[in-house]
């Protein structure tokens, strides 16, 4: 399967498709995964910085420079967004996480993905097999 490199989805703008909650922290409702679609891919972030704003909530992608197994192509990802909250503004109350809640900042919006993000929605929600477990045990 050929990578598809986000230079050439540069005027694609990303859009919100759902969020995974952390199974380690329990007392940030918005840690976790947030996934999201830019042309045909999809791609994990996460929070920029380990909390919302008030009004919009900022993304990098999780292949950043976080881990060293990411590097195979060079550094990792820069990609970084940022999404104007809507609607609901506190991550506790239901409704914070639906897509209509979240709209790109373009002016906010930095380099696109370098990362050959993943084919389809089922291998982005994919985590490692003991953290997958134990989330279906706590949420079950």
């Amino acid at each position: 399967m050929p990578i598809v490199h986000a230079k050439h989805l540069h005027h694609v703008t990303p859009t919100f498709i759902e969020f995974i909650r952390s199974v380690k922290n329990n007392s940030r409702p918005w840690t976790g995964v947030y996934i999201l679609k830019q042309g045909s891919r999809y791609y994990r972030t996460q929070l920029a910085a380990n909390k919302v704003q008030k009004t919009s909530i900022s993304l990098t992608c999780q292949k950043r420079k976080s881990n060293p197994k990411y590097f195979k192509y060079g550094t990792g990802c820069k990609f970084r967004v940022t999404f104007k909250l809507v609607n609901v503004f506190d991550p506790a109350i239901e409704g914070f996480f639906d897509q209509t809640n979240f709209v790109v900042k373009l002016e906010n919006q930095s380099v696109p993905h370098n990362c050959g993000g993943y084919a389809n929605i089922e291998d982005a929600r994919v985590v490692k097999k003991a953290i997958r477990l134990i989330a279906d045990r706590i949420f079950d």
